[in-house]
This record gives C-alpha cells, structure tokens and sequence, in this order.
C-alpha cells in the first residue's frame, strides 16, 4: 500500500477516535478546576472559622480579670472541640 492510502486509514481511525480524545480531556480540565475552586472555597470556610475562634479569644483575654488565664483556657478548648480541619 502507498502513502496515500495509509494517511486515509490513519484519518479514518483519528476521525472515530478523536471527539472521545476532545471529550476526554475537556472533562480532566474540568474536573481539575472544579477540585481547585473547591479546594480555596473551603481555604476561605477553614480561615473564617480560625478568625473567629482567635477574635473571641482575644475578646476573653481582653474582657478577663485576674482569672484570664483560666477563662481563655476553658474558652480555647471548648472551640477546639467544634473546629476540626478539613482535608480534600
């Protein structure tokens, strides 16, 4: 067989196998972006929740008379109990 009937087949063959090529590899860049949109929206969820527990730390700290240290420590571990990280 010459050339010419080698390059039909071969555009033969491409033309069934190429779109499930296309298609392919438009859901893997999909699929990527959606797991690094998710991956910073829950960036942000985690860092909003650290903020709080550390703002109302501080505001025990700040509040607190002689027995600061006693009122942050029992304030501290009782955030810590709701706040656990999420890993992907």
């Amino acid at each position: 067989m010459d050339g010419f009937v080698w390059s039909t087949i071969i555009l033969g063959v491409w033309a069934a196998i190429g779109p499930l090529v296309g298609v392919r590899y438009g859901h893997d860049l999909a699929k990527r972006w959606q797991k690094e949109h998710w991956i910073s929206d829950n960036k942000k969820q985690e860092y909003r929740e650290l903020l709080g527990i550390l703002t109302a730390s501080f505001g025990a700290i700040e509040s607190s008379n002689d027995g600061a240290v006693d009122d942050v420590s029992r304030m501290v571990w009782s955030f810590s109990s709701k706040w656990t990280p999420r890993i992907p």
